[in-house]
């Protein structure tokens, strides 16, 4: 199910992009108490519902047009142009690689059926 809309944006970044981040932070000797940014790509919820069906092979995602408590924020996303420009990251995980990989990732978890 979604709530509301479905058009509320987020942003979505991939652990191993996470995993990159870091290690592009440690090797530069420049970037030394930094905070920066760690995003990946931005898509609404209910765009991302639909590549959750499609990688799961269910049903359509349900859009209830109901929003619980009241809405939040409609987009909530961050920009990593400041960790680009400091230490060279750059997202490379896009959202169907992520969904994929986790339900890769949880599948095997749940080990012979």
């Amino acid at each position: 199910e979604v709530y509301g809309n479905g058009l509320h944006v987020r942003d979505f970044v991939h652990i191993d992009d996470v995993t990159d981040a870091n290690v592009l932070a440690v090797e530069d000797e420049g970037s030394e108490n930094l905070a920066l940014n760690i995003a990946g790509f931005s898509c609404s919820v209910v765009d991302l519902a639909y590549i959750f069906q499609e990688a799961a092979g269910g049903p359509d995602p349900r859009i209830t047009g109901f929003q619980r408590g009241d809405g939040g924020t409609c987009d909530i996303t961050s920009s990593y142009r400041l960790a680009a420009e400091k230490i060279g990251y750059e997202p490379k995980k896009n959202l169907r690689t992520q969904v994929t990989d986790s339900f890769t990732h949880f599948s095997s978890m749940r080990g012979p059926a």
